[in-house]
């Protein structure tokens, strides 16, 4: 399993750090969590055919992790000489269907014609895909928003999205490979619908993570040693993301 930071920013422009994206692959499936403006390219710009894209899981709904499903389904029935047979699996927050027939009012020519699309709307809950397990909760960043554990073959990923503290953060991240742990700002500032370097170092170490690779940052948190603020806290090997970031976990056996 191979993780892809796409995008390791926020909506502010800042180098190197593109809105939300993350492609997951293994030899026999490519899933994608979150999908903000420009991920579809970054997509193919790493190496890989998003035309070929099946599985989607979204956080929330704010436009920096979304925006790029509009580019998906465009490309879907704009590609020459390519028909788009394979279905597409959405699974996200309470809201999305309504969030999806939006788009659709707004760009009726990216409806799907030839394939069929589904979606799944989640609240706090367990449930299997391809062959990885997934446990979701709510996030604390909105009402509605999530945080995904994928549990597979090769070990076990986190992904918080947007999130704030909360014992049922730690309690999905106990034991995780993998921790990708949005990081807002640097420790001490004050956020109550994001992570800081303290949140982040104190959830990685009280849920024993093996890796952390914080992303989502904004320019004050650029600005800083993210990676030393959170060692206060968390003994961890660390990652401060940047786009294209690549982690590579081995199938465990």
């Amino acid at each position: 399993m191979e993780i892809i930071i796409l995008g390791a920013g926020t909506a502010v422009p800042t180098p190197g750090r593109s809105p939300s994206g993350i492609l997951v692959t293994c030899d026999d499936w490519m899933v994608l969590l979150d999908m903000g403006p420009g991920t579809v390219h970054r997509i193919a710009a790493q190496g890989f055919d998003p035309f070929l894209l099946q599985y989607i899981f979204l956080t929330h709904l704010h436009s920096d992790h979304t925006l790029d499903l509009v580019t998906f389904l465009q490309l879907n029935d704009s590609s020459p000489a390519r028909e788009r047979i394979m279905p597409v699996y959405i699974t996200g927050c309470r809201g999305t269907r309504d969030f999806y027939e939006g788009l659709m009012t707004v760009y009726p020519g990216i409806r799907p014609q030839s394939y069929a699309l589904e979606i799944r709307e989640t609240g706090e809950a367990q449930f299997d895909i391809l062959n990885i397990h997934v446990s979701t909760i709510l996030s604390g960043h909105t009402d509605v928003s999530l945080s995904y554990r994928f549990d597979t073959r090769d070990g076990s990923l986190v992904y918080t999205g947007d999130c704030t503290p909360s014992p049922a953060l730690v309690h999905l991240c106990e034991g995780a490979d993998v921790l990708i742990c949005e990081c807002s700002f640097p420790s001490g500032w004050v956020t109550s619908d994001h992570m800081n370097a303290d949140h982040v170092g104190r959830l990685a170490e009280a849920a024993g993570v093996r890796r952390l690779i914080a992303t989502h940052l904004y320019p004050p948190a650029v600005q800083a040693d993210i990676a030393a603020q959170i060692s206060r806290h968390y003994s961890g090997e660390i990652h401060v993301a940047v786009d294209g970031f690549r982690l590579q976990l081995i199938e465990k056996g």
